[in-house]
């Protein structure tokens, strides 16, 4: 048996509306948790599938809290957190968990929404969780994806958007 038989990545380039094709896709399903981070008036956030919540993710240069910077862009730690925290609190038994994304910061460097990236792709892999994972991963990275997470023989979807 495939172990990452449940695992799908869904790859583009940057900007090129994944998050937006998995906001419209989402509308048409249920029993779905995970995040994703849509762009609201140019700033992005975390948008928490299971709360419907949006939650501040991309912050400006006055922003008081720590963040971590990637290019231009400025994140603030504390959401870093609470979609970790959406992660280590999936439930076992959901259809869909996604994850938007798994970028520069989780593969390249082990941080970002790491460690728990890692800890819920190797819950799927085991059998632990039930359903399916959808990681978003930009197509410039999608082959360090692949090896940084043991993910050979999963579903790589990038231009058909699910089933």
């Amino acid at each position: 048996m495939n172990k990452n038989q449940s695992i799908y990545i869904f790859s583009q380039n940057i900007r090129s509306g994944k998050t937006s094709r998995l906001m419209q896709w989402l509308k048409y399903k249920k029993n779905i948790g995970g995040f994703l981070t849509p762009d609201v008036e140019g700033m992005r956030m975390l948008f928490d599938i299971s709360k419907q919540k949006m939650h501040p993710f991309q912050v400006a240069e006055t922003y008081a809290g720590p963040v971590v910077s990637i290019g231009r862009f400025r994140f603030a730690i504390a959401t870093f957190n609470i979609g970790k925290d959406i992660i280590a609190n999936a439930l076992p038994d959901l259809e869909w968990f996604i994850i938007d994304e798994a970028g520069k910061l989780e593969i390249e460097q082990g941080e970002g929404f790491e460690p728990e990236v890692l800890r819920i792709i190797k819950c799927f892999q085991s059998g632990a969780m039930n359903g399916n994972l959808l990681l978003v991963v930009r197509d410039t990275l999608l082959a360090k994806a692949i090896e940084k997470y043991d993910l050979q023989g999963c579903v790589i979807l990038n231009n058909d958007l699910l089933l």
